[in-house]
């Protein structure tokens, strides 16, 4: 017994060593995670004595992972990653970390199209202590990247559904979790939910706050807590947060909460300023005609801790200018043990006697979209710089105006000046004329006389980069052909402008070679073909070549047209043969856009309603067909046959799922060596009817429709985001199989029979695990293009990935495919799927009848007469 009680005693003191060790009041006291680029985090030193950061590690949460809050201990998640500094962290002294991208600017700056101008705005760059630099989707050799840590912040994508945790480690070899945010361990098994209907998660009230809000933590808090389900509250009085909303993007300045921590209140000294005259109890800001709207107005105010806002413009006002006006408010948060939200009323003042400056007017877009323009802080142009003392320039996107800008466009429709002032150009050349140039001057002079000057960058006249063709024609083809087997006119089939590579057949009563033509999306670019040279010889001989160099004479296109001579069916001996995977294009872009390719090897034309395909994590192709989905209707078309489809509401698929009903919107008749294209397409602003691989679909799974909050297939229905026969994840299996029941097709028995249904083909892994293609990892995004040695499916799993490239069925190419072979952006993606809606394979020949030469020529036919 006393044996018992010793060790229960010793047990008991190194528990309260290890507590006594824990620094749970290092605190997350600050959160952006609305996205990747312009995530931070802010931790502070909440309690008396100094912390040493070097002791401690940052991590992410994700789907799945789990903690336990009882002890601390994670029980999965991703390895995490020490602080980057030996840093003595004072009391009450806070330490940010914010993702930084430099590499797109860099290249926009050296003049390079495609990259962005700003990723990270200046001021987060000064306030944050340190700078987790991320790896950029453009990026190359020389893209500064924060090993460990970036991982980490690129996990940070919206709406807010992933978050971070602080782990100590202790000098015994333990660990322990001590604060965390966003971390949602509610779901099965204790396992963090990553997500709430694809959205964040309210916070304080404000829902959805973690993806549309800065969370800062009440200065009360002085300690870390695990449960951030229960920190998070209901409503401001409860909540350990709270949330200030976020508002544009790289453009806007990030808020005065960043970098410090403590007990703020509002009152008559939290705004002062010595240019706004600043009524405390009226609430009104009297301002200066000349102040800007949106973050501009902060700069006449003395920066001061724990301060955030948000510029309102007044509801009814129409002016396009960037100027404040009488109407708009400063809505002031004030974060300490409390939130503090307050509106002042801006009233603006007459323009003074000595106003000579002059504001930027954006121009208003078709959808009235003005607002969203000055709100995100981002103008192409005219940007007007407002220096303390000197002369100011008139400039914008990459240094200057557009080239030729007209005067009236510039002062009449781009720029405002005070009502009670004159301007005037001031010409570099001594010429008037009614284009601008480089160094010009605009001189406005104010009521009381005093002049101002501005410096006009006017960028240079550049070169057009545009080297597609918009369109390729066969004027001569047979009028009967126009508008038939994908014709449009005498446009080739299928044609798109970023798609690079086509087969055309050419009908059988069409003598000689084609004369195709390529027409210059820009006129000025040039075109160099090289003509096929024959219809019975190679690939290359068959092959037409477009060359098209851009009028800047760097910019490349390629385009070729393979040529196929239509046989005369009395010479063609019939193959009939199973379709299999031909391409498979996975998470384009990065943004969920998917496609997947089915092709007819055979030489008949192919009823692919014979066949159905499954996107699974099922091992096998019985377990794939059992599954019937009844309780998830908006997966219901992880499985499709196409030409059918399933029940079109809710209600019906409870009753029947997987019965299949005819559906007259799909061909699902493949003509011989032709594709069967089923894609989905993500496009986050709503564009995605002018995505190019749009054109080659056959069926359209899904896409943004309406208010682009909604997956809708092609038949105005509801899906899940995932909720297609391909694209859910580079792990799972995609099975091809051939229908062996007429029971399913004509609905009279659901499709969820493995003994109705032979596998033809197979994509994934035998092991499981992500997709390896000849035994190397793909990247992402990818498209898998079968061999064109491969005439048939193989449904044995993991044999057409292969272990080596040479016995891989396929072939892939990603982005650094591109890349390393000096495509620039955006080329190095599109190409990925410029091959989509077409399929190169050596015509099969193990089934001909026929005499083979390389001495003679020999007639077309199979029959024992020939010659």
């Amino acid at each position: 017994m006393r044996f018992k009680f010793l060790l229960f005693t010793i047990l008991l003191w190194s528990g309260a060593i290890n507590a006594q060790d824990t620094i749970n009041y290092l605190v997350i006291t600050e959160y952006r995670g609305d996205n990747t680029n312009r995530s931070y985090l802010e931790l502070t030193n909440m309690g008396d004595e100094p912390v040493q950061l070097n002791q401690f590690k940052i991590g992410h949460w994700g789907g799945g992972d789990r903690l336990d809050y009882a002890t601390g201990k994670i029980i999965q998640a991703d390895p995490d990653t020490w602080l980057p500094e030996d840093k003595e962290l004072q009391p009450g002294e806070s330490y940010v970390l914010a993702a930084v991208l430099e590499f797109g600017p860099k290249m926009f700056a050296n003049g390079l199209e495609g990259y962005p101008e700003r990723q990270t705005h200046p001021k987060m760059l000064e306030y944050a202590d340190f700078h987790v630099h991320l790896a950029e989707a453009k990026g190359d050799d020389t893209d500064i990247i924060t090993e460990g840590l970036q991982k980490h912040f690129n996990e940070q994508w919206g709406p807010g559904m992933n978050g971070f945790y602080i782990e100590q480690h202790l000098s015994n070899g333990d660990s322990i979790v001590i604060d965390q945010v966003n971390g949602m361990f509610t779901g099965e098994d204790g396992k963090n939910l990553n997500r709430v209907d694809g959205e964040g998660y309210d916070v304080a009230g404000v829902t959805e706050a973690t993806g549309n809000s800065i969370l800062i933590r009440r200065f009360n808090v002085k300690s870390g807590t695990l449960n951030f389900n229960k920190a998070r509250g209901v409503g401001l009085d409860d909540s350990e947060w709270i949330p200030i909303p976020i508002h544009g993007q790289a453009w806007r300045a990030p808020m005065w909460t960043v970098g410090n921590h403590g007990d703020y209140s509002l009152d008559e000294n939290t705004l002062v300023s010595d240019v706004i005259d600043v009524n405390f109890d009226s609430k009104t800001l009297t301002l200066p005609w000349g102040i800007r709207r949106g973050d501009d107005i902060m700069n006449y105010f003395e920066k001061k801790p724990g301060i955030g806002w948000e510029y309102i413009m007044a509801p009814d006002a129409d002016s396009l200018t960037w100027a404040a006006q009488t109407g708009d408010q400063l809505l002031i948060y004030v974060c300490g043990n409390d939130l503090d939200r307050q509106a002042f009323d801006i009233v603006v003042e007459d323009p003074a006697a000595n106003a000579n400056m002059v504001v930027p007017v954006t121009n208003e877009d078709p959808e009235g979209n003005w607002r969203e323009t000055i709100d995100g802080g981002y103008l192409e142009y005219p940007r007007v710089t407002q220096h303390e003392s000197g002369n100011d320039t008139i400039w914008g996107t990459r240094g200057g105006i557009p080239y030729a800008t007209r005067v009236d466009t510039l002062l009449l429709d781009r720029l405002e000046k005070p009502s009670n002032a004159e301007w005037e150009i001031v010409y570099a050349s001594g010429v008037a004329k009614p284009d601008l140039s480089d160094g010009d001057i605009l001189k406005v002079t104010a009521e009381n006389g005093s002049e101002k000057e501005y410096f006009i960058s006017v960028l240079p006249y550049r070169a057009n980069g545009d080297a597609y063709l918009s369109a390729i024609t066969y004027p001569d083809i047979p009028e009967f052909y126009k508008g038939l087997f994908g014709w449009i006119g005498d446009t080739i089939p299928g044609f798109d402008p970023q798609v690079s590579s086509y087969n055309v057949q050419v009908p059988l009563a069409v003598d000689g070679i084609p004369a195709l033509i390529a027409s210059k999306s820009d006129p000025n670019a040039t075109v160099e073909v090289t003509r096929a040279t024959s219809l019975s010889g190679t690939v290359e001989d068959r092959t037409i070549n477009f060359e098209v160099t851009a009028e800047d004479d760097t910019t490349i296109s390629n385009y070729s047209v393979v040529l196929n001579k239509e046989k005369n069916p009395n010479d063609l001996q019939p193959y009939e043969a199973d379709p299999f995977f031909s391409e498979i294009v996975f998470n384009h872009m990065w943004s969920g856009t998917d496609f997947a390719e089915i092709v007819n090897p055979g030489n008949q034309p192919l009823d692919l309603s014979d066949y159905m395909i499954i996107n699974t994590w099922a091992s096998n192709a019985a377990d794939a067909v059992s599954s019937d989905n009844a309780n998830n209707w908006l997966s219901r078309y992880d499985k499709y046959i196409p030409g059918y489809k399933w029940a079109s509401d809710e209600s019906e698929w409870i009753v029947e799922p997987y019965t299949a009903k005819v559906d007259l919107a799909v061909n699902a008749i493949v003509q011989p060596g032709d594709v069967f294209v089923m894609g989905g397409i993500n496009w986050d602003d709503c564009s995605w009817k002018e995505y190019p691989a749009r054109t080659q679909l056959d069926v359209s799974f899904k896409h943004f429709e309406s208010d682009c909050n909604t997956w809708e297939n092609q038949w105005g229905e509801e899906i899940s985001g995932d909720g297609m026969p391909f694209g859910k994840w580079i792990a799972t299996r995609m099975y091809l199989l051939k229908i062996l029941n007429d029971s399913i097709k004509q609905g009279l028995k659901p499709a969820t029979d493995p003994n109705d249904f032979e596998l033809i083909d197979v994509i994934g892994m035998a092991e499981g695990g992500r997709w390896k293609i000849g035994g190397q990892r793909t990247g992402v995004p990818v498209s898998l293009v079968r061999k064109p040695g491969i005439y048939q499916g193989n449904p044995v799993m993991g044999a057409p990935m292969g272990d080596t490239p040479e016995d891989a069925e396929y072939l892939f190419t990603d982005r650094n495919y591109w890349r390393n072979r000096g495509f620039g952006w955006p080329d190095q993606m599109y190409n990925i799927v410029s091959d989509i809606g077409k399929h190169f394979m050596n015509p099969p020949t193990h089934y001909m009848s026929t005499v083979g030469s390389v001495v003679y020529k020999v007639s077309e036919g199979y029959s024992l007469n020939e010659q």
